[in-house]
């Protein structure tokens, strides 16, 4: 599964890919910001999933905003959120078109969601 990583915090990007990599994830496309994100999703073909792990990012677009165009923009894959707060609604994470979050600080879960996707 090819997977679309969006972070524009290198260290945060860095957790996610070894997470992601320790769940068997061999395709990984990463975005630094927003902007970066919709243009990958339009030259890269195959991305199955997009995690963004941040709501306030740098460069444009917030996440909501990237969830909202990559919504807006036809496509289809699954949209998950990985955020360090720990009060995120994910009713309303929902209504914008995210379908699963998850914590920074149990990334056990995303990588069980990952490989449960995967198969």
């Amino acid at each position: 599964m090819r997977i679309l990583v969006v972070n524009d915090i290198p260290y945060a990007l860095g957790n996610t890919m070894k997470t992601l990599k320790d769940a068997g994830q061999k395709e990984i496309v990463i975005a630094y910001n927003a902007s970066e994100a919709l243009d990958r999703l339009f030259s890269v073909e195959g991305i199955e999933l997009v995690i963004t792990t941040d709501f306030n990012m740098h460069g444009g677009m917030n996440g909501i905003e990237l969830v909202k165009e990559i919504k807006r923009s036809g496509f289809k894959m699954p949209v998950w959120l990985l955020t360090s707060y720990s009060d995120v609604d994910e009713k309303l994470a929902q209504d914008f078109g995210i379908e699963k979050v998850f914590s920074q600080s149990k990334l056990e879960g995303l990588q069980n969601a990952v490989k449960t996707k995967d198969t």
